[in-house]
């Protein structure tokens, strides 16, 4: 696993160690997973949250990184929020509304990116530059919110 310029990371058998000038950050294998799954510390950045339970569910777990977040829980494993999607989805009013992820982010072949959240759905059409953010319910009074990205 690469470093990141100003990021040392320290393998262990059950996990790493993410180093910054900051400070350093233990990250379980069971997260790390997942940030390899999706593209490695390249796309995540740096830890900046050592793992942590949601305020809403006692059995999902949580770890934050500069570009990204990664869930874990026994039943549905490691699911990571980056890129485009993590930003639509990261303030508070919306990140509380949908929730978790379900699953990783899918592209699909016309580059089109998909991911489904316990409290809807976020998709970046391909073809334009804006995100559409479906919730189960409402998001500030709205069914769908369109996102200029």
């Amino acid at each position: 696993m690469p470093d990141l310029p100003g990021t040392k990371v320290q393998e262990f058998t059950t996990g790493v160690i993410v180093s910054t000038k900051d400070g350093a950050v233990v990250v379980p294998d069971r997260y790390m997973d997942a940030v390899e799954r999706n593209g490695g510390l390249a796309v995540f950045g740096p830890a900046t949250r050592s793992e942590s339970r949601t305020s809403y569910d006692a059995g999902l777990r949580v770890v934050t990184f500069e570009k990204g977040w990664v869930y874990w829980s026994r039943l549905g494993g490691s699911r990571a929020v980056y890129g485009d999607i993590f930003r639509t989805w990261s303030p508070k009013g919306v990140r509380v509304k949908l929730q978790e992820p379900l699953s990783d982010p899918y592209t699909t072949d016309d580059g089109t990116s998909y991911q489904e959240f316990a409290g809807g759905s976020i998709i970046r059409f391909a073809d334009v530059k804006n995100m559409h953010l479906g919730a189960r319910g409402r998001v500030r009074g709205r069914r769908a919110v369109l996102r200029e990205m």
